[in-house]
């Protein structure tokens, strides 16, 4: 599992609002939790593994040998966070890399994160950052 804690795991140029929202939201993941606990070392394997699919918190919990109603308590107790929370920031965090290192629509970045209804994918990645995907493909076009 990637540590996605530090600004240097954020590679890609963005405007710098964005990065501070983005960064802020990964500093909340307890992410050594991964790395010591083999079941949630599976999950997030799985989650990587299959993160341009829609995923189910039943299959996952699967990946990780555990009851799906006890590994979203287990998950939410050891990383701080609720796992569809994780789930929504890993996938805005890979959708504003896409968005800002290539010319793609935004209905196939939402895809591409395992996102398929765009309406989705949109209300998601506003509550993660405040802007529309639009509008932050825009910013980082300006930011060029």
């Amino acid at each position: 599992m990637v540590d996605l804690s530090s600004d240097a795991e954020l590679s890609v140029t963005m405007p710098e609002p964005f990065r501070s929202i983005l960064v802020q939201h990964l500093r909340q993941v307890r992410w050594r939790a991964f790395s010591y606990d083999p079941r949630l070392e599976r999950a997030g394997r799985y989650v990587e593994a299959h993160r341009d699919a829609p995923l189910c918190l039943a299959k996952v919990a699967s990946a990780a040998c555990l009851d799906d109603k006890y590994f979203s308590r287990y998950f939410h107790r050891q990383i701080g966070m609720s796992f569809s929370k994780w789930i929504r920031i890993m996938r805005v965090c890979r959708a504003a890399e896409l968005l800002a290192e290539r010319d793609r629509c935004i209905s196939e970045v939402g895809r591409a994160v395992g996102v398929p209804n765009r309406s989705t994918f949109e209300r998601n990645f506003k509550k993660i950052l405040g802007v529309s995907p639009a509008a932050f493909k825009a910013a980082v076009r300006r930011d060029q």
